[in-house]
């Protein structure tokens, strides 16, 4: 079969051909009878192992059947997990302009991708083993799996499937490197570059700084693409670092501020290695829950990743929007996680997070399910003018036993 006979066999239309050219050849030379991800015994056992319902058992191993039995999905499925899985230059955000394959498996055709990523999992769990990871913690980072089919579900009348849109995220699973301890998940990253920590000697005074030459609005947010408002400053001299103050409830302080070297230490830098959090969907984040599973962090990574070094915590997310308190509540789990921790501005278009509460349904508020306490505070707030903000956070890796008291807040200097 030539790549364009695979092609037409597989009804890809044009504008997705172009997506799917990388390396087709090669995988053509090295197409299996059976990709091993297409055997039943194989869907069978990575169904049990991400954690998915056992009544997905018959609907998988269905589809994985009918792909095994149609030269072109068999074909195009084998060279899409060769892209995905073994080619790691090919760009993960083509994968997302994949083409999807109703007009040849009809409702089940979700499950085409689901099957593909389940091809991921003997991988991950070998990476794990390769540092001493235990099989249950393997088994809690398929969380990825749960939430993906739940996306894919909320505006499809609760079709079995998962999109495109989200395969770039098995890369972090096919290195072995993002880890599920109890609420949260981490990998090591770097600090973004959009802040600069700095400690005062004196009474461990915590301080961000921003990177400078940013344009902030009136509330001292960062609106996306913003060329507009007020710009931040930021300067290094031989004596002491000048610059636009990061309040740590999440936002910009239109006057700098100098902090003397003498008196101050650089805390965290732009690209030190740092616990970036990551926060699956499930609801049940209680403060307790949530301090838990950070100080799991530290010991595990020491002990699995000795070799990855880290100064602290970070990420951001629409869950760290420093108005959660306002649009959803001061005692919601998400704005008392927030008062633990360090906020700073993040580009924001206000409506962040959405696809995260409402899947991938067109943004049209007044037809958007109102069935659960927090959407109904989002279409509120975007009833009332207001945005969905994202935002970003830090914990420093030695102030970890202070979460609890507030310590960012309770000794702002400024």
């Amino acid at each position: 079969m030539t790549e364009e006979q695979l092609l037409d066999s597989a009804e890809v239309v044009s504008r997705h051909r172009a997506a799917l050219q990388p390396h087709l050849a090669e995988s053509l030379a090295c197409l299996p009878d059976l990709p091993r991800f297409l055997a039943p015994e194989f869907v069978l056992w990575a169904r049990e192992f991400a954690g998915l319902p056992a009544e997905l058992d018959a609907p998988l191993t269905e589809t994985a059947r009918a792909i095994a039995g149609h030269a072109g999905l068999r074909g195009l499925i084998w060279h899409q997990s060769r892209l995905l899985y073994d080619h790691l230059d090919h760009p993960t955000d083509a994968c997302g302009g994949w083409p999807t394959f109703e007009h040849v498996l009809g409702d089940q055709a979700g499950l085409y991708y689901l099957i593909l990523c389940f091809e991921v999992l003997p991988r991950m769990v070998e990476r794990h083993r390769e540092r001493g990871i235990p099989e249950s913690v393997s088994r809690a980072c398929c969380t990825h799996f749960r939430e993906s089919l739940r996306l894919y579900g909320l505006t499809r009348g609760g079709a079995l499937g998962v999109s495109p849109r989200v395969l770039f995220w098995l890369r972090n699973h096919l290195a072995g490197r993002l880890i599920t301890l109890g609420r949260f998940e981490y990998m090591v990253r770097p600090f973004t570059d959009r802040a600069r920590v700095f400690r005062r000697r004196a009474d461990g005074a915590v301080v961000a700084l921003d990177r400078g030459g940013q344009w902030f609005n009136a509330h001292g947010y960062l609106d996306a693409g913003a060329t507009s408002g007020w710009q931040s400053v930021y300067q290094e001299t031989e004596s002491a670092w000048t610059g636009t103050p990061l309040h740590p409830a999440g936002h910009a302080l239109p006057d700098p501020v100098s902090l003397a070297k003498a008196e101050w230490d650089l805390a965290l830098a732009p690209g030190e290695p740092i616990l970036e959090v990551h926060i699956p969907a499930g609801g049940q984040m209680t403060l307790d829950r949530a301090l838990d599973s950070m100080r799991q962090a530290p010991p595990f990574f020491r002990r699995h990743f000795a070799d990855q070094p880290f100064r602290g915590f970070g990420t951001f997310s629409w869950i760290l929007d420093p108005e959660i308190p306002v649009w959803y509540g001061p005692e919601t789990n998400m704005a008392q996680w927030e008062r633990e921790l360090y906020l700073f501005p993040y580009p924001s278009s206000g409506r962040d997070g959405l696809y995260f509460v409402f899947g991938e349904a067109p943004i049209d508020p007044p037809n958007l399910p109102r069935d659960t306490s927090l959407r109904r505070a989002v279409l509120d707030r975007l009833a009332a003018g207001g945005g969905i903000r994202a935002g970003g956070m830090f914990v420093l890796l030695d102030e970890l036993d202070a979460l609890g008291t507030q310590p960012y807040r309770r000794i702002w200097p400024f």
